[in-house]
């Protein structure tokens, strides 16, 4: 029952585009987080140089 309440609330609070894929909104405050595009960038290192690339 808590799962299915927390899937109900995620999906209310979440915004959908016109193709119905969840989007982040250009206002939203996590937009500007810079961690995440730091750890993107380290793991698309990390994986061309497993790669050899």
């Amino acid at each position: 029952m808590c799962k299915e309440k927390s899937i109900k609330l995620a999906i209310k609070n979440t915004v959908y585009n016109s193709e119905g894929k969840a989007v982040v909104e250009i206002n939203d405050k996590w937009r500007d987080e810079k961690e995440w595009d730091d750890l993107f960038k380290q793991m698309k290192k990390e994986q061309q140089e497993e790669r050899g690339n």
